[in-house]
């Protein structure tokens, strides 16, 4: 991958919907495993700014209300120069909602809700506020 922030986007009804209740592998249609958790390996190679970054991952949802939650890293990296150089492998939760309603976290970060955006076309006639994980989260 190239440096700047990547995305990669899957439209095929295959991946859309709730991935906390999916059960199955989708290349065999086979059920070994329940998935809970999306991974990244992440490193910081250089850094101008030399005060380091808190890696991050979107989930961006699709027409008509392009909801978007953020999994935000705990713990800053920074490149060979800093205090917190390497590669890492970042875990975000996918579940449901916990008992107190709010969005899942693990020790690696949290999720937040973000203002919904379509990125594919940049429209921008969306609200300004965030939604409510109540709203929002499963529909992602």
């Amino acid at each position: 991958d190239q440096s700047d922030a990547s995305l990669a986007c899957g439209t095929n009804p295959s991946y859309t919907g709730d991935w906390t209740a999916w059960t199955g592998d989708l290349a065999s249609e086979q059920q070994p495993t329940v998935c809970h958790e999306l991974c990244f390996d992440v490193a910081l190679l250089y850094d101008p700014t030399t005060g380091g970054t808190e890696p991050q991952m979107k989930l961006q949802g699709g027409a008509p209300d392009y909801y978007r939650a953020t999994f935000k890293a705990y713990n800053v990296m920074t490149d060979s120069n800093g205090s917190s150089p390497g590669w890492r492998r970042i875990c975000a939760p996918i579940r449901g909602l916990d008992s107190d309603g709010s969005l899942p976290s693990n020790d690696d970060g949290y999720w937040i809700m973000g203002v919904p955006h379509n990125y594919l076309s940049e429209d921008s006639t969306f609200p300004s506020a965030s939604p409510s994980p109540n709203t929002a989260w499963l529909p992602l």
